[in-house]
């Protein structure tokens, strides 16, 4: 089915996981303020991150903005919503970031749906996310020069950057410290638990004590962070814990009992679907797929494939139906025949 003008556009860039929230903010503000600058956008709200809540496992490297658009005759002469998208794509060309569009509620329908925010969508199906993401970052690369993709981008999900702290538990125990009250100092100055609530009014606001971020944003720094002990001491983290970084999934996705990665296709405008999954079909035959891993295309493509396999068991049993009809009206398979081929002519 054609897109329905919805009014409004739902403009949705991803980039590399472990960006700084800092950063992601700067950067949702920089593509507000283009998009504002045009003169057909109304309205303009952006979104980066996530409310606390599971109902919305949008990652702080995904930014939704929606774009209200004003009413059609307060556009410029021979602009239309293709043109319109086609010149937001052009200036919104920030390194590191890949862009797709599309309207809101169809985008919603197709998330709920299928779980892909594009028209289209490979899905990498295997039981290491590690894999499933090497074989959609090779998926990318095959795919995103091809004719009739506008973008292709692969999630990085399994490659996210954590930091760990392994208590040296002997060295707990001789400074007469245990790993929770490790744990608790961490989750109070570095993370920024809350430690109490302020009440206004119906207002609640929590109260917060955390190190400012020049002396938390090295790893010399967590490890050279004080930690007084209960006979009064005064100890380093690095002295009684080891602090490594390693690298493991930010988020596992499950698909059928496998663990699944993400593959976004933007087609490009009046695309064919169907043709467009054809070439990716042929240009991924040089894939080697492990034992136990598959590719499903999804997205509006899965529609696509009910549609065709419900036609194909539909069509013959209307066709013979309608033959019948004209046969009961005829008494002649000859003449019923040759009133049924007007449907072809």
């Amino acid at each position: 089915m054609p897109n329905l003008n919805e009014g409004a556009i739902l403009y949705m860039p991803s980039t590399l996981p472990g960006i700084p929230l800092d950063e992601g903010v700067e950067v949702l503000r920089k593509q507000d303020s283009i998009i504002r600058s045009f003169l057909e956008v109304g309205r303009v709200f952006g979104k980066i991150g996530r409310a606390e809540t599971p109902t919305d496992p949008a990652p702080l490297s995904m930014i939704e903005t929606v774009i209200l658009l004003k009413p059609k005759e307060q556009w410029r002469k021979g602009m239309d919503l293709d043109s319109l998208i086609k010149e937001l794509n052009s200036v919104l060309n920030f390194p590191g970031w890949i862009n797709t569009w599309g309207m809101p509620i169809r985008v919603r329908i197709d998330m709920l749906k299928t779980g892909i925010r594009t028209p289209l969508g490979i899905k990498v199906l295997g039981d290491d996310p590690f894999k499933t993401e090497s074989l959609a970052l090779e998926i990318e690369r095959l795919l995103k020069n091809s004719e009739g993709i506008l973008s292709a981008f692969a999630e990085r999900t399994a490659r996210s950057p954590y930091i760990n702290i392994i208590p040296k538990r002997e060295k707990l125990a001789e400074y007469g410290l245990s790993v929770m009250d490790i744990m608790e100092i961490l989750e109070k100055i570095v993370g920024g638990s809350p430690l109490d609530r302020s009440v206004e009014g119906r207002e609640r606001y929590p109260i917060r004590v955390r190190l400012a971020r020049a002396f938390r944003d090295e790893m010399e720094d967590l490890e050279n962070l004080e930690i007084i002990t209960p006979s009064g001491a005064i100890t380093t983290l690095g002295n009684v814990a080891d602090v490594v970084v390693s690298e493991a999934p930010s988020e596992i996705r499950n698909e059928d009992g496998f663990v699944a990665s993400f593959v976004y296709i933007m087609p490009k405008e009046g695309a064919d679907l169907g043709k467009v999954v054809e070439e990716a079909k042929e240009k991924l035959k040089i894939l080697t797929l492990p034992r136990g891993y598959l590719l499903e295309f999804s997205g509006q493509y899965e529609d696509i494939k009910r549609v065709r396999e419900s036609l194909m068991f539909i069509l013959p049993i209307t066709i013979l139906a309608i033959l019948f009809l004209l046969y009961l009206n005829f008494r002649s398979l000859l003449k019923s025949v040759i009133v049924l081929l007007g449907i072809p002519l």
